[in-house]
């Protein structure tokens, strides 16, 4: 039995009106790597890697970030981590 990756930590990012935001993230654990989604469960994989750079955006949007191991292909799917892209008025 493989040990389910820690958690991931997430940072926040924001710019003021409508663009992209670029969105970083630490596994937690060396030889991890960060899954991106669209959902806190289920939803869409977005992007694997350290660093996610969204879609243009003219609101707010959350995203949801997981460690994933790919040597025993486990994940920390039951503790997605919630990052905010912040979209500021002008």
């Amino acid at each position: 039995i493989n040990p389910v990756p820690a958690s991931p930590t997430g940072n926040n990012g924001s710019r003021c009106g409508t663009g992209t935001v670029t969105l970083t993230a630490s596994p937690g654990t060396n030889g991890n790597t960060v899954r991106w989604y669209s959902a806190s469960t289920g939803g869409t994989l977005l992007y694997t890697g350290t660093s996610y750079t969204t879609p243009s955006l003219s609101a707010t949007t959350t995203y949801y970030i997981s460690s994933y191991n790919s040597s025993t292909t486990c994940e920390s799917t039951a503790s997605r981590v919630q990052v905010t892209a912040t979209i500021n008025p002008i």
